[in-house]
């Protein structure tokens, strides 16, 4: 997998984690566990979009 398909999968979870966070929300939870992983996501894609592309 190279980086931009490793970006792509990231954002995608990204995504899929708004949702859960938008979900938990709307069922009147806290969504600290889902917001956690989005979190981490988010520093993922930052280190992708930081380091250089391996060929």
């Amino acid at each position: 997998m190279d980086q931009q398909d490793r970006k792509a999968a990231i954002r995608s979870r990204i995504g899929e984690q708004i949702e859960a966070v938008a979900k938990a929300l709307c069922n009147g939870k806290l969504p600290v566990a889902e917001q956690r992983i989005l979190r981490a996501l988010a520093a993922q894609l930052a280190r992708e979009d930081t380091s250089p592309e391996k060929k």
